[in-house]
């Protein structure tokens, strides 16, 4: 076989009628760098959006946030080994690209490819983790297995995809270096099996938040607003449609390259989404704090007769009775009325069920997990 240069030979023979262009050719990186700006500045916000409100506002950290630094972190890499292989000429006909950037392109999309596993099983390990957390109160409902089994489920999945794309070859450099010898997998099977189980898994990922929400006795405007906070998990089922469709027609082409660039895009919108639904719980506290909201209010209840702010704060104070909570305010020969706490004044004046209905705890439990009471 007769020697070329991989610099200025094209990676495929053009279609009849069509000239070869390595110098300028037509190529979707401006869409691909747009997409990775965007949805790395998305995930990168949310991301600390979530930590200042785990860390200053709420100062619990727990393993979810962990995970999802790890997500984040790994997102940022995989981001831009897309760019990477967009710039060697993924996106790009192959004919428009040389036997030299096809290469590069190849290597860039297997170095994506394993990246791709660990960052979404982060993503979606914090996603079961707070719906698991949320939903379970004092005793390991079907939420709480349900979520311990699709991370177990998860796990292996995306362990197995991780290490069939290192190995995806033998040796290694065969991966890119078609032409030497050795023995490879079938990759385009697991790029679109990869799509298929992540469909399935965005999917019961949606509706495990969903079966929980129904089977809390709330109002139906309360539970619209924490199902809301979900439900941004459609869009990532949505991504994930797409770069199946997209994964389908790259195992059928022989234009890899230009195949490459949607397949990335949809990849990168559906890592986003996880990432901002694992965020999105943390939300509702931060709006609070922003707004001046977040404040510990009170559960004492005041009777009516009362003084200016002023006259209270000058005002002496004696006990009453035998009771710690109960003060008489005066100014001189007036009183002002007396200090119950809520529970003893609602039981004096019988008004307990309607100032302040009971909640079933797992209620109290979910709606608290979102500022939501």
């Amino acid at each position: 076989m007769a020697s070329i240069d991989a610099n200025t030979t094209p990676a495929l023979e053009a279609h009849p009628g069509v000239i070869s262009n390595l110098q300028n050719p037509y190529s979707l990186e401006p869409y691909v760098l747009a997409t990775s700006v965007l949805c790395l500045t998305l995930a990168t916000m949310a991301t600390l959006a979530r930590m200042f409100t785990k860390v200053y506002i709420l100062k619990k950290v727990e393993l979810e946030d962990y995970s999802l630094i790890v997500a984040n972190a790994t997102f940022a890499a995989f981001t831009g080994v897309l760019l990477a292989g967009t710039v060697e000429g993924a996106g790009t006909h192959q004919w428009n690209v040389s036997v030299a950037q096809f290469r590069k392109v190849v290597l860039y999309a297997n170095v994506a490819e394993i990246l791709y596993p660990p960052l979404m099983f982060a993503a979606k390990l914090a996603v079961l983790l707070q719906i698991q957390r949320i939903f379970t109160v004092h005793k390991k409902t079907f939420i709480y297995w349900a979520a311990l089994i699709l991370i177990a489920a998860n796990f292996i999945t995306y362990i197995t995809i991780f290490f069939i794309f290192i190995f995806a070859c033998h040796p290694r450099e065969k991966i890119w270096m078609s032409h030497i010898a050795g023995q490879c997998l079938d990759v385009n099977g697991a790029i679109i099996a990869t799509g298929a189980m992540n469909l399935v898994s965005d999917i019961t990922i949606l509706f495990l938040p969903l079966i929980g929400i129904m089977d809390l006795q709330m109002p139906s405007k309360r539970k619209i607003g924490v199902a809301a906070v979900f439900g941004t998990c459609a869009l990532s089922i949505v991504s994930s449609i797409f770069r199946l469709i997209y994964s389908v027609r790259l195992a059928r082409s022989n234009d890899v390259t230009w195949e490459l660039a949607p397949v990335g895009m949809w990849a990168l919108a559906e890592c986003e989404t996880v990432i901002m639904v694992a965020c999105f719980p943390t939300f509702p506290r931060l709006f609070k704090y922003l707004l001046g909201e977040d404040k510990n209010t009170s559960k004492h209840s005041y009777p009516t007769e009362q003084k200016s702010n002023n006259d209270r704060n000058s005002a002496p104070l004696r006990a009453l009775g035998n009771s710690p909570y109960q003060w008489q305010i005066t100014t001189g020969t007036t009183s002002v009325g007396s200090y119950y706490p809520f529970e003893e004044r609602a039981r004096r004046e019988g008004i307990a069920s309607e100032t302040k209905p009971e909640l079933d705890p797992s209620v109290v439990h979910v709606l608290s997990q979102f500022s939501m009471i």
